[in-house]
């Protein structure tokens, strides 16, 4: 009937939704939904929201992805740096919009993102928002940096699934006070992280950041070493691993010690440069 609805279970086995096709909701539920279903109306903690009522009221969903006997996998453990990235101005510029941040010769910027040509940070007032990346320069710091190469067992390019994965907030004794009574709360938010990888030939083959206790990418890896570069642009996240699932071969992850984020701007400038002299040919 061209409904799309998500079937949810309260773990604890009572407590429904109770607005549209809820057990409570008899106009919605015609015999052909309730066949489709398999509806019953039952105080069971088992309940139907359309997809669109799902996405306006829960704050999301989980998954776990299953990797078969044909999946191996290589793990790296670490810790990120505790010190925040921060920018210095070089030249000065006005916000010319609401979501900007003036800057000024001098000042520091701590950043909550640095990648394209917008960054994020937070002027010396504590306002957040947006400038051009090329009007900062980062003071220097140590980066996580990983070797990831695979070697193919025939035809096909080995497939790796490359995650960064940060320790479970839920497990920490973790808590805020929040304004409006005063009172203490799991705090079950997770400091900001990023991954970017390049190929042998400085391509950029993907970068994400994530603001959840993983994120990952899959990617077909091409010939030579890649380089993995994991950060914390706050500086408050603690224990880390890079993961490597893969299939079509072997694959070997090495640290690479003594990375700076010069290393990885380096990277970032190289793959734009790539990046533009290929749509330059196009």
């Amino acid at each position: 009937e061209g409904n799309q609805l998500v079937c949810c279970r309260n773990p604890w086995g009572s407590g429904e939704w109770t607005g549209k096709w809820s057990d409570q909701d008899a106009d919605s539920w015609t015999d052909a939904m309730k066949e489709a279903c398999g509806y019953t109306e039952v105080e069971d903690g088992t309940f139907w929201m359309s997809v669109q009522d799902y996405v306006a009221n829960s704050s999301g969903a989980e998954y776990a992805r299953t990797f078969g006997p044909n999946w191996k996998k290589v793990t790296a453990y670490s810790r990120f740096q505790t010190t925040g990235l921060v920018a210095k101005v070089i030249k000065e510029r006005a916000a010319e919009a609401d979501d900007e941040i003036s800057l000024a010769v001098g000042d520091d910027i701590p950043l909550q993102s640095f990648s394209g040509h917008w960054w994020e940070g937070q002027d010396k007032d504590g306002k957040t928002g947006f400038f051009p990346g090329e009007n900062v320069t980062l003071q220097s710091r140590p980066v996580a940096k990983y070797e990831l190469e695979g070697t193919p067992d025939g035809e096909k390019p080995v497939k790796a699934v490359i995650m960064l994965t940060q320790s479970n907030v839920l497990l920490q004794r973790k808590f805020y006070k929040r304004k409006e009574d005063g009172l203490n709360y799991k705090d079950s938010s997770y400091n900001p992280m990023r991954v970017q990888v390049f190929d042998a030939e400085g391509k950029k083959l993907f970068g994400k950041t994530g603001y959840d206790r993983a994120v990952w990418n899959e990617v077909a890896l091409p010939p030579g070493a890649c380089s993995v570069f994991v950060t914390s642009p706050g500086g408050k996240g603690g224990t880390f691993s890079v993961r490597v699932y893969f299939k079509n071969g072997t694959v070997k992850l090495t640290n690479v010690e003594g990375a700076q984020i010069e290393d990885l701007m380096e990277a970032e400038k190289k793959a734009a440069e790539l990046k533009a002299a290929a749509k330059a040919e196009e």
